[in-house]
């Protein structure tokens, strides 16, 4: 296999592989956690060799990128993702992967709408996922490229959320619908505390932002069971399927995944639920912290302590009223919210340092859906205008 991957290794030979349809869409389903429902499927690349062997992406993605073929790949696969699509439920969503490279300002939206058409392909039911890496280079280029592909119906998802330093900072700015939480945390999750403290705290600020939130890369009926008792919608990974050709997701679209989970996740504690989500990013331009219902802190980020300036020992069992008087009737505010059952919408609040966060509120329930309390998100968003600025 290895040799017969040398002897294609050129633009041309590349382009010929493409137009003989060697390159082929597998897709991977993405289910409910609470009912095990199909959902929809993440379409993914692959090269079928004429002796019928399965060569993955790592393999050829590199070398496609290298000549510049991405998005005549990327035209072929969505061509056939659409035709397949076309036929399953109007509600089922087609996810389709999207390099860096391709952001780049050449017509990637004209490109899927013009594709769309001709399959007859609601652009509704495409959800676009990119990655933190996607907007580094150049990230005004980027940032116009999702807009467009939003306004024209898209969905976007931000792909392996939790692994860049700057994955909350984008989520504020990019009109994204849906985090996938990356498959590193779930295939540690069941070992180590802090993977299961990073992956409640990205349910609860998905909540925040009224966003799906969806689980990659599992394996277990342990990983299965605890994300839904954590509040997790949706996941994909092995325990439910590989990705498979095409003419056999009409089985899971009638036959469901074939999964329950019976098992009982025990339920935490006030104090256990606060603990995993105030340690979520230890980074300086974001603060959180947790309220009890009567709105006491009963956990906080050093980061809160020290923008709202008040010393960390000092900081829990005090009213948040206490902390922050000034958002006091902001706070009220929100109650009618609360009261109506509406998600808390973002808000500006001006710190004692003259510093100003973008204050994110969500509630924290517990397995049984009883209210635990309220987690507080704060971003400093002084530091990132200035980073987009140009």
């Amino acid at each position: 296999m290895n040799e017969r991957l040398k002897d294609t290794d050129s633009r041309a030979a590349y382009q010929q592989l493409i137009k003989s349809g060697e390159f082929k869409p597998f897709f991977q389903p993405i289910v409910s956690l609470e009912d095990q429902r199909v959902v929809g499927f993440e379409l993914l690349a692959r090269r079928i060799l004429p002796e019928g062997i399965i060569v993955s992406p790592a393999e050829f993605i590199p070398a496609m990128e290298h000549h510049g073929l991405l998005n005549e790949l990327m035209t072929s696969l969505a061509a056939q993702g659409f035709m397949t699509a076309s036929t399953w439920p109007e509600h089922q969503f087609l996810s389709l992967n999207v390099s860096p490279s391709q952001l780049n300002g050449k017509h990637l939206p004209e490109i899927l709408r013009k594709l769309a058409e001709r399959y007859q392909f609601s652009l509704s039911r495409l959800r676009i996922e990119i990655t933190e890496t996607a907007l580094i280079d150049d990230i005004e280029t980027a940032h116009a490229e999702l807009e467009a592909l939003s306004e024209m119906g898209c969905m976007i998802a931000m792909d392996d959320f939790g692994t860049g330093c700057s994955s909350l900072a984008w989520l504020i700015q990019l009109p994204a619908s849906t985090i996938k939480i990356d498959g590193s945390f779930i295939h540690s999750m069941l070992q180590k505390k802090d993977s299961r403290k990073i992956i409640s705290s990205v349910v609860g600020l998905g909540r925040s932002l009224d966003m799906d939130v969806i689980a990659e890369g599992v394996e277990t009926e342990e990983q299965a069971e605890m994300l839904r008792g954590i509040g997790c919608a949706y996941a994909q990974g092995y325990l439910f399927s590989r990705p498979v050709p095409a003419e056999e997701t009409h089985n899971f679209l009638t036959a469901g995944s074939g999964r329950k989970f019976h098992s009982r996740v025990a339920r935490m504690s006030l104090e256990q639920r606060a603990h995993q989500i105030s340690s979520m990013y230890a980074a300086p331009d974001t603060s959180i912290c947790f309220l009890s219902p009567e709105l006491m802190i009963v956990d906080a980020s050093d980061t809160f302590a020290a923008r709202v300036g008040w010393p960390m020992q000092d900081i829990t069992h005090r009213h948040i009223f206490e902390v922050i008087p000034s958002q006091a009737e902001k706070l009220l505010w929100l109650q009618d919210f609360r009261t109506k059952g509406l998600p808390y919408p973002p808000f500006e609040v001006k710190l004692p340092g003259g510093s100003t966060d973008l204050v994110m509120i969500t509630r924290v329930e517990d397995e049984a859906k009883d209210l635990l309390g309220f987690c507080v998100f704060g971003f400093n968003i002084d530091r990132q205008n200035n980073l987009v600025q140009p």
